[in-house]
């Protein structure tokens, strides 16, 4: 407890706050708090982060040596045995003058264990026009099935899936 001198020689007495001040202190206070661990890396994660569990995004040419051989092959499979046969079957035809681009860019989500966890869609071109219904999900359930080799596992790829001329 404090004595009479020390409150007076310090200015200690007793102030009440209104309450409705109070409340706009605590909520400026609260406010003030939210910005600055928004500012913080590693303080806050978006729903983003949390599903996708921090793994990181490697755009297709940022990719080592020993990766970038590797999603390569992969990808090569994945045009010979279903990019230009799905073209076939949605009679798709890349012309100059008409469609000069046929593909999607993705990122693919690609646990520890070499499974695709999910994709997310980021640009897509066909025929200057979006992806005919169906031929999206022909494209994408190759890599849905395919156990991805371990240099690719626990991150995620951004790739543009499918070709283009140049006119």
């Amino acid at each position: 407890m404090v004595d009479g001198c020390v409150e007076e020689r310090y200015n200690l007495k007793k102030v009440s706050i209104p309450q409705e001040r109070n409340l706009s202190v605590r909520i400026l206070n609260s406010l003030l708090i939210a910005l600055l661990l928004s500012c913080i890396p590693g303080c806050t994660t978006s729903d983003n982060d949390k599903r996708r569990g921090d793994i990181p995004i490697i755009k297709e040419h940022e990719l080592g040596d020993t990766r970038f051989r590797c999603w390569g092959g992969i990808k090569d499979k994945w045009l010979r045995g279903i990019y230009f046969p799905a073209l076939d079957r949605f009679k798709l035809r890349m012309s100059c003058g008409r469609c000069e681009y046929i593909y999607i860019r993705v990122i693919l989500y690609i646990d520890s264990s070499g499974r695709l966890v999910k994709y997310k869609k980021v640009l897509e071109n066909v025929c200057g026009k979006s992806c005919p219904k169906g031929l999206e999900e022909q494209l994408m359930q190759f890599f849905m099935y395919i156990t991805f080799p371990e240099e690719l596992r626990g991150i995620a790829i951004e790739t543009m899936l499918g070709t283009g001329l140049k006119c």
